[in-house]
């Protein structure tokens, strides 16, 4: 099962933006895991430099983001995945929550 965080970071526009997942990997000596961040941007350009900026990656805009590395103290970060993802109602709590479902998922209603 997904850990999914419920943060989403926006962009500066005030117009409906969409909402990308950014997947990383975090490592440590022998542990690793992985993480995502929930950006609100205008496109995946966009979110990824927002992405650049929050976790201080040095020569992001030089860089393609699948050579991104970055370190955090003594953790070691590396880009995984951009993809646009769709924030819904949750279903199981009668929509007082949030859930992230993947535009490209199928659906399971037909």
């Amino acid at each position: 099962m997904k850990n999914f965080t419920t943060e989403i970071k926006h962009g500066d526009s005030h117009k409906r933006m969409n909402t990308f997942r950014i997947g990383y990997k975090s490592f440590y000596r022998e542990t690793s895991d992985h993480h995502s961040d929930y950006i609100e941007a205008d496109n995946r350009i966009a979110a990824l430099k927002v992405f650049a900026k929050e976790h201080k990656i040095p020569k992001a805009s030089r860089q393609q983001p699948d050579k991104w590395k970055w370190w955090d103290g003594e953790w070691l970060y590396e880009f995984r995945v951009v993809e646009p993802v769709k924030i819904i109602p949750c279903p199981h709590c009668s929509g007082k929550g949030e859930i992230t479902a993947f535009e490209n998922e199928p659906s399971a209603k037909k």
